[in-house]
């Protein structure tokens, strides 16, 4: 009775045995058959020319942004940061303009590439003219990460110093 059943046990994994399965080899394999079936670029990022968005959370708080500050105009008024989305690119422009008692211009001038709960990558250019000292011109150009820490309302610009060795607040409101 015992061989019975265990026989019976064993006929599954025998039929298994003897089918040839014909598939990929390995993941690498698998990745290319993903990639054939896929329209051309879709899984892979660098191809992109649209925004990666991890998180449509973040997407719409960036969208519904309270403005833009350097820290050497000042806080008080914020300029104004437009988000528009041509097509599947989320584009950031904007201008915080200072006044005679704290003057200097900030510029911002670019595309998201990508956005998550936190953090987003801008490819673009910022520009700081005139602050805080006349004549300083500190322009930054190519990928740039700004990201929420402590539970800030804002994005911080993380790569702070540049030009002339000065720290640069540049902050994104929500």
């Amino acid at each position: 009775m015992m061989r019975t059943i265990t026989l019976f046990a064993l006929l599954p994994l025998a039929a298994c045995a003897s089918q040839d399965i014909a598939g990929p080899k390995s993941p690498y394999e698998v990745q290319q058959k993903v990639r054939a079936d896929s329209p051309a670029g879709a899984l892979d990022m660098e191809q992109t020319n649209g925004t990666v968005v991890a998180s449509e959370e973040a997407l719409d708080r960036l969208r519904n942004n309270s403005g833009i500050t350097l820290q050497w105009i000042g806080w008080q008024k914020r300029g104004e940061l437009e988000v528009t989305q041509p097509d599947d690119v989320v584009m950031l422009k904007g201008l915080q303009q200072g006044n005679d008692e704290r003057p200097g211009t900030l510029s911002i001038d670019g595309k998201v590439t990508a956005i998550k709960k936190d953090r987003f990558t801008f490819d673009g250019t910022i520009r700081i003219a005139d602050a805080p000292d006349p004549g300083r011109d500190c322009v930054r150009s190519g990928p740039m990460e700004f990201l929420v820490t402590q539970d800030r309302k804002y994005w911080r610009l993380q790569d702070m110093v540049a030009c002339d060795g000065l720290t640069d607040y540049v902050d994104i409101y929500f």
